[in-house]
């Protein structure tokens, strides 16, 4: 008989408790800052909470969940389940995926942590697949094997109206912030295997969605079959504006909407676009 395995993500994944219990996939709530105030992230702050504090230029912060909460939830779930299958945000961006091994050690091998490598969706549909997975039987360890050894296919290229939030999250400087903004420069950031890195710099909005068109296309080239992603939160305007633009260059690829929750636009700002590819755990 194939074991009961409860699968455990955090809200970096873009998913709400709703969503998550719908999926059968437990949510844990990452904490946001607030002028070094803690509160936990969708539970006790909203996103339109957060933003209102971060344009108010108050000091917004992100930081690990509750240990307590993780290892009470460990516990909680140990007790109808065989086994639980922990997949934390990126080890690159936060330290919650070292913090649950921590706490794994006490459960002598029914909990077992997984290093996803992702954040927003691609984090949300490695839950969810991962538990679909294990239901029809397969093993934990090899639910494991799969999602770490298939980080580094999937693709978020990030576009933000400005520098400012790179600036006062300590991605760039003051001063590459400052020329940067003066010249109007677009910069298009990439997540990919697990960490967010400055892919190119552009001077306008439709060279940008240009650069992150053709990187889909080799992306899609090289392994077709992934699934496209927009992801925003109320940046109604670009997104009506790059969506058609990916149903005319992929006519024939499914596109998600998503949404992007307080961790990533702690870094980026309100007005940010995420738009990438995410690439199916049982896809060869």
């Amino acid at each position: 008989m194939a074991k009961k395995v409860a699968v455990i993500t955090d809200t970096s994944s873009g998913l709400d408790f709703e969503t998550a219990k719908l999926n059968h996939v437990h949510l844990i709530p990452l904490n946001v800052m607030v002028d070094g105030k803690e509160y936990e992230e969708l539970r006790a702050i909203t996103t339109d909470e957060f933003l209102m504090y971060q344009q108010e230029k108050r000091k917004t912060s992100t930081s690990l969940p509750s240990p307590v909460g993780v290892y009470e939830m460990f516990n909680q779930l140990l007790e109808t389940h065989d086994q639980v299958l922990y997949i934390p945000i990126s080890s690159k961006l936060s330290g919650t995926y070292v913090s649950g091994c921590t706490l794994a050690r006490d459960f002598e091998g029914r909990v077992v942590v997984a290093n996803a490598l992702r954040t927003v969706s691609p984090l949300k549909w490695v839950a969810i697949e991962a538990k679909r997975l294990l239901d029809q039987g397969m093993d934990i360890e090899e639910v494991k094997q799969r999602i770490e050894n298939t980080a580094d296919r999937d693709e978020i290229y990030i576009l933000t109206e400005t520098l400012e939030y790179l600036k006062r999250g300590g991605r760039i400087s003051p001063a590459v912030a400052t020329v940067g903004n003066l010249l109007k420069i677009k910069p298009v950031l990439l997540l990919k295997n697990g960490e967010i890195g400055l892919y190119s710099k552009v001077r306008t909005m439709t060279k940008a969605l240009q650069i992150v068109v053709e990187g889909l296309q080799k992306a899609l080239a090289e392994r077709p079959g992934g699934k496209l992603t927009v992801l925003h939160y109320h940046y109604d305007e670009m997104a009506d504006l790059v969506i058609p633009l990916l149903k005319e260059k992929f006519p024939n690829q499914e596109i998600m909407v998503e949404s992007l929750g307080a961790v990533i636009l702690n870094h980026t700002g309100p007005k940010t676009l995420g738009v990438g590819v995410y690439f199916p755990l049982d896809l060869d």
